[in-house]
């Protein structure tokens, strides 16, 4: 079974694709938080998702250094739910 995802242009840390539906963890100040990628259709914006506020989304390039991939909601949804 697979699944299609659409391609943000960016890459994470491990220079590895970052996708629609990633699961991504990303270091504000020193605390390492999880988010899922996600098309922001009111912005226009590829956005990092807030688990507790999923309409609000944070700019992905703003983080473009420091993202790294941990898993996607499609083979890993449990990642968002802590």
């Amino acid at each position: 079974r697979y699944t299609i995802q659409q391609s943000t242009g960016l890459l994470d840390i491990n220079n590895k694709e970052i996708y629609a539906g990633d699961i991504v963890e990303i270091v504000i100040g020193t605390k390492p938080v999880k988010r899922k990628v996600k098309w922001d259709s009111v912005e226009l914006k590829w956005g990092l998702e807030y688990t507790k506020f999923p309409t609000f989304c944070e700019r992905l390039s703003d983080y473009k250094n420091n993202i790294k991939i941990i898993g996607n909601i499609f083979e890993n949804p449990e990642l968002l739910e802590s």
